[in-house]
């Protein structure tokens, strides 16, 4: 009888454990005018996805990139992180924003010449 009480207590435990894994929350993107001022309208774009799970950024292309930069800024204007980011796979990126706490944050990403901007915040 005490083992079917802690094979239950077990399983509960479990139940709640995987109901407090962290989830990502997805970051609107939305096309920016480039310097150029011109958008070909003859290829179809399609726009990167971004989400971010506490102060980890996750960016995902439907192709592989070989040119996209990333730039994070805060609430401030101040930018806490510029350049490529981390590839975790062919079409999936990483950024980790330096430092901790909460704040509210703007994420530029650049793909080869169009230009995207969203915003998030961490709490």
């Amino acid at each position: 009888m005490k083992i079917k009480t802690l094979l239950c207590c077990l399983c509960m435990l479990l139940g709640v454990c995987s109901n407090l894994k962290a989830e990502e929350e997805s970051v609107i993107l939305r096309s920016v005018e480039t310097s150029r001022g011109t958008m070909d309208s003859r290829s179809l774009q399609i726009a990167p996805t971004a989400s971010h799970d506490g102060r980890t950024i996750y960016i995902r292309t439907d192709w592989p990139c070989d040119r996209l930069y990333v730039e994070v800024e805060d609430v401030n204007g101040m930018v806490v992180f510029a350049g490529t980011p981390d590839s975790l796979a062919d079409t999936e990126y990483a950024v980790e924003i330096p430092g901790n706490g909460a704040g509210a944050y703007t994420l530029w990403v650049l793909v080869d010449e169009t230009m995207y901007v969203g915003e998030f915040e961490v709490e």
